[in-house]
């Protein structure tokens, strides 16, 4: 079916757009990287699934943590 998953800041705001596309049933693995200026914090992501049973919306928390390069 058709999959969507997107990052959001906790106001809202739209950090990343990371898939739209079509996807066999089973399991898959997305991987994301913070953006540079983004503070450690909760970001919210929502997957949207539509198939054959209809329109599905999974939305969670997820804690950032930044990694320094010294």
């Amino acid at each position: 079916g058709e999959v969507n998953i997107a990052v959001y800041d906790l106001t809202g705001r739209l950090v990343k757009h990371l898939i739209s596309e079509t996807q066999t049933a089973g399991t898959h693995t997305i991987e994301y990287s913070a953006p540079r200026g983004l503070n450690s914090g909760l970001l919210i992501y929502k997957i949207t699934l539509n198939g054959n049973d209809g329109v599905k919306t999974i939305t969670k928390k997820m804690s950032v943590g930044l990694v320094s390069n010294r």
